[in-house]
């Protein structure tokens, strides 16, 4: 793996271009940290395309340009319904993302089966009938059990594999619709008994489906929905889990849902970027809105390098070309992420209990945080104090379940 900062790379006469892919975080097309005050309602007013004015010209050179989709699409939102569910976007966003450059997007996340089924199947529809190809659905051939989606660029012959691993022990039937892994070696739920201890028989169907496009494609590319929200480092059993995916196929693994950016490693043949943070989202907190494009590029002795092009949300909750003081951030983040990741005690700074409990303390204050930013709201929107009104509900309800010796997530 190479780090790049400027340039791109060049191909000598009579060879393909380099294949390129431009990889984003975690958009979300709806309101999610003040209803009435996010994302969908930036593009009730100004359009489906405000979101990506400032990132256009950034993917327009991709082969491949790619996102994962943390929400879902509905016509009714389109026409003012839905104003009460979170992660809800307008029909014609997935039109946008289009004209934006994306042609592919990931669902295999925790939040895509939201409000149910139907939902999800309609966001799908809406999805491919604006061109968009879909990564992460369950496949309904034995041969795989997460859908793959080949592109033939460049000479090269790329598949693409989503999964999640979040929140899995909640979401019902969502496996029947999305691929999951549900054998995993890192605890990703709230509750913190390991479900596998011996990492050589966790992912049982992401590594069948890694060895099997080995033979198909000449770049296989995971994008893994994991990690711990809110925390710069990726956990030590994610690493050797992504280590795992490298010995059975994955070219390039695109980490996504911690909501902050983390560096990248090398392994072997293999290109692990653990988490792109968010790229459009109405996070209000500052180490949530330090994004980037990950631009990497694949020769064609399958020699892989990558680039990061730092940005910043702004409060419209557009990704903008960082300053220079917010590039710096964003480099520094990635910078110590990785000199953790090459420590020769990772398993002791990557500690998983230790990121959990790291990741539960900023998720925690982030709810506490909603409800200061719902207060500010409240004055341009009155109805968010309802909403405030559940979210201490529900924090009144986990207290009492603590109080019981129950660990539950508010």
């Amino acid at each position: 793996m190479g780090m790049m900062h400027e340039g791109d790379i060049l191909s000598g006469p009579g060879k393909h271009k380099p294949l390129t892919i431009l990889a984003a975080g975690d958009i979300c097309p709806g309101d999610k940290a003040v209803m009435g005050l996010g994302v969908r309602s930036k593009t009730q007013r100004h359009g489906s395309d405000f979101p990506f004015e400032h990132v256009k010209s950034h993917l327009a050179h991709g082969d491949i340009v790619l996102a994962n989709l943390e929400g879902y699409l509905s016509s009714e939102a389109s026409s003012g319904g839905q104003r009460a569910r979170t992660f809800c976007g307008r029909e014609d966003f997935a039109e946008a993302m289009v004209r934006a450059g994306f042609n592919v997007v990931s669902v295999a996340n925790n939040h895509v089966l939201e409000h149910g089924e139907a939902a999800f199947v309609e966001s799908v529809r809406i999805l491919k009938r604006a061109g968009l190809r879909v990564c992460g659905l369950r496949s309904r051939l034995d041969k795989y059990y997460s859908e793959p989606v080949f592109f033939d660029a460049q000479g090269i012959r790329t598949a693409l594999v989503g999964y999640n691993w979040i929140s899995v022990d909640r979401l019902g039937n969502a496996d029947e619709h999305i691929a999951q892994s549900l054998d995993s070696a890192v605890n990703y739920s709230w509750h913190r008994e390991h479900p596998v201890t011996a990492i050589e028989r966790a992912n049982a169907n992401v590594i069948r489906d890694l060895r099997t496009l080995k033979k198909e494609a000449d770049v296989v590319a995971l994008v893994a929905h994991w990690g711990y929200e809110f925390v710069t480092v990726p956990p030590y059993g994610v690493t050797r889990e992504a280590r795992t995916f490298v010995d059975a196929g994955a070219d390039l693994i695109i980490g996504i849902h911690p909501h902050v950016i983390q560096g990248a490693e090398s392994y072997k043949n293999g290109l692990i970027l653990y988490s792109l943070g968010n790229f459009v989202f109405d996070m209000r907190r500052r180490l949530t809105r330090y994004s980037m494009i990950a631009e990497i590029h694949v020769d064609e002795a399958k020699k892989t390098d990558v680039k990061f092009t730092p940005f910043f949300i702004n409060r419209s909750f557009q990704p903008s070309p960082a300053s220079e003081k917010d590039a710096a951030k964003v480099r520094a983040i990635i910078a110590n992420s990785e000199l953790r990741l090459a420590s020769p005690v990772k398993e002791q700074v990557l500690c998983d209990d230790v990121l959990y409990r790291l990741h539960e303390d900023r998720y925690n204050r982030g709810k506490a945080l909603a409800i200061l930013d719902h207060l500010a709201g409240a004055a341009r929107r009155p109805a968010v104090v309802l909403t405030i009104l559940r979210k201490l509900w529900a924090a009144a309800g986990v207290l009492v379940n603590r109080l019981r010796g129950r660990r539950v997530r508010w």
